[in-house]
């Protein structure tokens, strides 16, 4: 779900099951904006991934969403799964120069026993 800077908190996505596909840099849902976020089922494969193209699985992504009101995300499951292979990286939610607001939601992280493989549940990198 790709979700354009010009959406706000008035836009509600919910209830939804949203699966991430296998390979390469993944994302559930990737916002430029700040929409309400509540209710979903966020899942990685359910697979582990063994080829090379595996490296960035994330359940939600923020990037520049600094608008005001901020998005909400609340309520959800969030589980990416894990890190099959080396130098993979799995994020619940990865928030980059965002602000947004975090609520009862339950992450999931299957972690990783591979040298060089991450997960996180939230990661924040950034001004915010």
């Amino acid at each position: 779900v790709n979700i354009g800077v010009d959406i706000t908190r008035n836009t509600v996505i919910n209830g939804f099951t949203i699966k991430l596909a296998k390979g390469g840099y993944n994302a559930g849902i990737y916002s430029l904006g700040t929409p309400t976020i509540s209710n979903n089922r966020i899942l990685g494969h359910e697979e582990a991934d063994t080829g090379p193209l595996c490296w960035y699985q994330m359940g939600i992504v923020f990037y520049n969403s600094t608008s005001t009101p901020s998005a909400l995300v609340q309520y959800n499951i969030i589980d990416p799964k894990w890190s099959s292979t080396t130098d993979n990286i799995t994020y619940g939610i990865y928030i980059q120069d965002s602000e947004p607001e975090i609520n009862l939601n339950y992450m999931i992280s299957g972690g990783s026993g591979v040298t060089g493989s991450y997960t996180y549940g939230i990661y924040i990198i950034g001004e915010y």
